[in-house]
């Protein structure tokens, strides 16, 4: 079976079926998942047609996305990246939330590092982060649209539960 693209908003023709990227984030997330499976799993959804991968660098602080990254090289045109900022994670693994546009910049530049390309399809912010302006979030976005960096922006609808 092979999954056909619809048309989500201009510039972006989503498979009916994504791939969501929290399983491949390894160590002790998803007990029993190894990276070169999570390959596989990765290539044999481009093959039957899925063009739509969500990450996120929190997902296994980077490792969801290195993986995402390795298994597309080769592979980037026609799939679309969908990733995430504001969560962020200091050195003992405690994440907070940061949508200042300084971390924006700067996480937007890691995931581009560890996806092995030049842009992001869609960059959303993860959750809102009540320290920050939305707009000002949003000014940073904007300002990696225009540098190519990303192509599309988002940002949640509500702080959910």
């Amino acid at each position: 079976m092979k999954f056909k693209a619809v048309d989500a908003m201009p510039g972006l023709s989503f498979s009916a079926v994504g791939f969501g990227c929290w399983g491949i984030s390894g160590g002790d997330t998803w007990n029993g998942t190894n990276d070169a499976e999570s390959i596989r799993t990765v290539r044999a959804a481009v093959d039957l047609g899925v063009n739509v991968f969500d990450v996120a660098p929190v997902y296994g602080a980077g490792h969801a996305e290195s993986v995402l990254g390795e298994a597309l090289e080769g592979r980037r045109d026609g799939v679309l990246i969908a990733s995430k900022c504001g969560m962020v994670w200091d050195e003992h693994g405690v994440v907070r939330l940061d949508l200042s546009p300084q971390s924006i910049t700067r996480e937007v530049e890691q995931s581009l590092r560890r996806l092995r390309t030049d842009h992001l399809d869609l960059y959303q912010m993860h959750w809102p982060d009540p320290k920050t302006p939305v707009e000002a979030s949003m000014e940073a976005l904007e300002a990696l649209r225009s540098a190519g960096k990303i192509r599309h922006r988002g940002c949640p609808g509500s702080r959910g539960s």
